[in-house]
């Protein structure tokens, strides 16, 4: 299913029909939602609601469902955006290390693959971990391992 799709079924449900920019907008609000999450959100609205018109949810509902589901389900939250990439074997990580004269052995790091975004569902949008291409690996004078 898609968002349009989902958009439409509460259109059927509440017997309402938005027109074209109402829908690009409201459209606009919900997208970043997966849709996974959007399903559940629509269907508890209209397991919530009769079908009136004058119940149509606005995109604040579907926000306030989307922060429910987020809280609910904080392990599924990154898992729709998991992509394949060869830069980082899928992993969403890279690992590198520096030998550290002071300590006389070698210091391990890791860092967030900058060509997809697999590392969000173990460490989340905000982190502090740094992002670094290979080539801003060993410029800074490490070796990937």
């Amino acid at each position: 299913m898609t968002h349009a799709e989902l958009i439409k079924r509460l259109e059927s449900w509440f017997n309402k029909k938005i027109t074209g920019e109402q829908y690009e907008l409201y459209k606009k609000r919900i997208d970043f939602i997966p849709v996974k999450a959007l399903i559940h959100i629509v269907d508890e609205i209209i397991d919530d609601n009769p079908p009136n018109p004058s119940r149509f949810p606005t995109a604040k509902k579907i926000m306030a469902g989307w922060y429910a589901w987020k809280q609910a389900n904080p392990q599924k939250v990154f898992l729709d955006y998991e992509s394949d990439c060869k830069y980082c074997n899928s992993h969403g990580f890279l690992w590198f290390q520096k030998f550290d004269h002071e300590m006389g052995y070698k210091v391990k790091y890791v860092g967030r693959c900058p060509m997809c975004e697999n590392w969000k569902s173990d460490v989340g949008k905000q982190s502090p971990v740094v992002c670094w291409t290979k080539e801003e690996i060993h410029q800074r004078g490490y070796e990937l391992f």
